[in-house]
Formats: structure tokens, sequence, C-alpha cells
């Protein structure tokens, strides 16, 4: 394997690590309808990434291309979604309990942020491989914490909750939620051409891990927090909270752990994208990338806040990204048709 290239396992792991973090910070009500929308965005991001396949075993990278646009977009998405990320830290920091040994002197939401900013920046700094290698690592130890869910929920499930929605929103909003959820799909662009195995079994192996998670969280937080779900804030949190093996265990430590692990991978990954990004459109840029990217997301992340940007701004924004392959493939097909 060539020192700059990843295994599908290492590629699979750093996504799905992406979605799990975006799907533990939801937030509000979500229904059967929803859920439904959501599976149907990730279906409709797999197919989005046929172009993306294509165009990698064409030997088409984006690091090499001369497509200033796609590098532009994918640069600006990139931000905003470790922008978002971050807004995510911080809005859900307060339902996962972590101690403190400042006496409350320094916010416990300030500490994780600056911690997490910090960290990040350095995992920035070490480089794709390192943070590949990681990811397999956090994602053997994410599987442990959803069996423990999984076999939590047993007892608890209440198949009933399913006929109801049990949130205002419908499947069409389930749709534009769940491209919001993906904002991984930037990141799939540029990690695609760093696949050292087949590009088709590397998308294939994510997708289905993507749905296939997305199904098993969506049935068990409506199935177990249904009776509750109008007062739950983050419903994932509130499902594994209740899914607990035995009633003597908490399980905070371990979401603490897993929610720390899991958002440092999932920003670390943004800046990482942003400094490969950096790299191609401006080739000369070689020192302070890492520092930049960092610095970048958390600019956007205050804009963001400020503008308090929705649910369906970053659903439109993940959409636009998924057919800018679709679009570039069918430019190049058009200008090589036009030299014959």
């Amino acid at each position: 394997m060539s020192k700059n290239k990843i295994s599908f396992g290492q590629f699979a792991a750093l996504l799905l690590i992406s979605d799990a973090f975006a799907i533990i910070c939801m937030r509000g009500r979500i229904g059967t309808p929803m859920a439904l929308g959501i599976l149907t965005a990730a279906a409709i991001q797999s197919v989005a990434a046929i172009p993306a396949v294509a165009l990698c075993r064409k030997n088409f990278k984006i690091s090499s291309s001369g497509t200033l646009w796609l590098k532009s977009i994918l640069l600006a998405f990139s931000v905003m979604w470790g922008g978002a990320l971050l807004i995510n830290v911080w809005n859900t920091a307060k339902a996962i309990y972590i101690p403190s040994v400042f006496d409350n002197r320094i916010g416990d939401k300030l500490l994780i942020s600056l911690l997490i900013a910090a960290v990040c920046l350095y995992v920035t700094s070490c480089g794709l491989k390192a943070i590949a290698r990681a990811a397999v690592i956090a994602a053997g130890f994410g599987v442990i914490c959803l069996i423990v869910v999984v076999v939590g929920a047993i007892g608890r499930i209440e198949p009933h909750y399913l006929e109801f929605t049990g949130s205002d929103s419908g499947y069409l909003d389930g749709i534009i939620g769940g491209f919001a959820l993906g904002g991984s799909f930037g990141a799939y662009l540029m990690l695609l051409e760093k696949s050292a195995d087949s590009v088709i079994k590397t998308t294939v192996f994510y997708f289905a891990g993507r749905i296939f998670f997305v199904a098993l969280i969506s049935f068990i937080t409506i199935s177990v927090v249904g009776a509750i779900m109008s007062i739950t804030q983050f419903p994932f949190i509130t499902a594994a909270e209740l899914s607990q093996p035995l009633s003597s265990q908490r399980l905070d430590s371990i979401f603490a752990v897993v929610f720390v692990i899991f958002a440092i991978l999932s920003i670390s990954l943004q800046g990482i994208a942003i400094s490969y990004l950096l790299k191609a459109i401006f080739p000369k840029f070689d020192k302070f990338r890492s520092l930049t990217s960092v610095a970048a997301m958390l600019c956007a992340a205050v804009i963001l806040n400020v503008l308090a940007v929705g649910t369906k701004f970053y659903g439109m924004a993940t959409a636009l990204t998924a057919i800018a392959p679709a679009i570039l493939l069918v430019a190049r097909r058009r200008k090589n048709v036009c030299v014959k």
C-alpha cells in the first residue's frame, strides 16, 4: 500500500465516524416518516457518488485537475461543515456529563470546545494516515458501544411507537435533514482518490454501512424514546441513556469518551480536507495550512452561529456539493466529444 493511500476499512471508518457524530448531535423530535426521509437521503447520496466513482476510475484527481470551481466548492463546503461540527460540539456538550476539574470556574462547554479545537489542530497536522489508523480503533470502540446500546434497548423497544410520527416533520423534511446529516460527502470526494482499494468496493462498503447504521439507530431511537419524544432535545442521546443493560450501570462515561473522540476525528477530517484543498488551489501554500484550516473552521462556526442557519441551509449545501461531480463528468464527456 502506498504511504499516501488508505485502505477501504480506514476509508469507511473515517466517514462513518463523522456520520455517527452528526447523528449523536441531532436535535429535535424524530418520527417514522422523518426517519424514512433520512434513509432516502442516504440512498440518494449513494447514487450521487456514482459520477465521482466514474471520474476516479478515469484517474481524475482533484489536486491535479484544473477545475478551480470544483476545488472552491469543496473548500467552502469543508469549511462550512467543519464550523457546523464545532457548533454541534458546543450545543451537545450540555447533554453529556463530563466531570470538570476546574470547579466551574471555567464553563464546561467552553472548556470542552477549546480542548477539542486544540487537539484537532494537532491531529490535523499529523496528516491523513495518522487519523485513518486512529479511526479504525475508534470505530471498533464505537461498535462495542453500539452493541451495548442495542442489547440494552431490546427489553425497552415498543414497536407501536413506530406507528406515530412523533414529530412535526414529515418525509420531505427528513430528506432535507438527511442531507444535513451527510456533510461528510465532501470529505468522501477527497478521500476517494486516496483509497488503495477498488473505489467501487470502497464506496459500496461505506454507503451500505451508513444506511444500515442510520436504519438501526432510527429504529432504536423511535421505538425506545417515542413516549417522551416531545420533551427530548437530543433523541439519540436519550435513547442511549435509556438503553442500559444493567440498572446500576451508567453509560455517561462511555458517552463522554465516544463523544469527544468522534468529535476530534470528525473535525480533524474536515481540517485535513481543507488543508488538502488549500494546497490544490495554492500549490505554494506549504506552511501553516493546518493552523489556517482550524482557524477557518472556528471563524465559520462563529458566523454560522450568529446567522443561526438551520437544517435547510446545511441540507441544500450538501445537495449542491453532491451534484458537483455529475456536472463535472458531463462537462468532461462533452469536451471529449467535441475534441473527437
